[in-house]
C-alpha cells in the first residue's frame, strides 16, 4: 500500500504497516512516497505542497522514526506465556526517544516485530534527491526507464546511492515499468 511521508505521522504509519505485516504473515509492503502536488495538499488541509527536496529531507527523518520504532522490538521479545501472564520480555523492548527537526516520538512501540522484522520498503525515487532516498531506504525500487540505456543508468545510480549509504546494493530489487502495446 502507498502512504505519504508528507501528510501522515511516523508512529501511525509504523503501527498500521507493522500490524498489517503481522496479520498477513509477512506479506506487507509500504510504497513510500513524498506526494506529488498542490491538489493532494489541498485534499489534506494544506494550502500548498512543500518544496521537492525539503519533502525528501523530512521523509529521511520520517523513515528514521518508523524504522526506529520497528527496531525497538528485538527478535525473541515475545514470550506469550498465558500461565505467567507475560506477553513480552521488557528487556527486549526499548523506547525510541527520537527528537529531530520535524518529529518527536517516544515509544515504546505498541506492535511486536514480525518474523521478517518489518514490512518491505518500496520506493520510486527518480530525481537525484529521490534516488538518494531510494538508495538509503528502499528494498524494492520502482523505475520507469523508457529504454535499456536509461534503465541501466537509473539502476547504477540507485545502487551507487545504496553503497554510499552503507547498504549492500545486491539486497535491493529494481523493478522497471513495462508498457505493453
Amino acid at each position: 500500500a502507498t502512504c505519504s511521508t508528507t501528510y501522515y505521522e511516523p508512529f501511525d504509519v509504523a503501527r498500521r504497516f507493522a500490524t498489517l505485516d503481522l496479520m498477513s504473515g509477512g506479506r506487507a509492503g509500504w510504497n513510500v512516497v513524498t506526494s506529488l502536488n498542490d491538489g493532494e495538499a489541498l485534499n489534506m488541509g494544506r494550502d500548498s505542497h512543500p518544496e521537492h527536496d525539503s519533502r525528501y529531507d523530512k521523509a529521511d527523518e520520517f523513515m528514521e522514526v518508523v524504522l526506529g520504532h520497528w527496531d525497538t522490538w528485538e527478535d525473541g521479545a515475545l514470550i506469550m506465556d498465558k500461565k505467567s501472564g507475560r506477553f513480552a520480555d521488557p528487556a527486549k523492548v526499548k523506547r525510541l526517544d527520537h527528537k529531530g527537526a520535524a518529529f518527536k516520538s517516544r515509544g515504546p512501540f505498541t506492535v511486536p516485530r514480525s518474523d521478517q522484522g518489518h514490512p518491505v520498503i518500496i520506493q520510486a525515487g527518480a530525481s537525484g534527491r529521490g534516488q538518494r532516498f531510494a538508495g538509503r531506504w528502499g528494498e524494492v525500487i520502482f523505475t520507469a526507464a523508457r529504454n535499456l540505456a536509461g534503465a541501466k543508468e537509473g539502476y547504477a545510480a540507485v545502487r551507487n546511492e545504496a553503497a554510499k549509504a552503507g547498504r549492500d546494493p545486491d539486497q535491493m530489487f529494481l523493478c522497471n515499468l513495462t508498457t505493453p502495446v
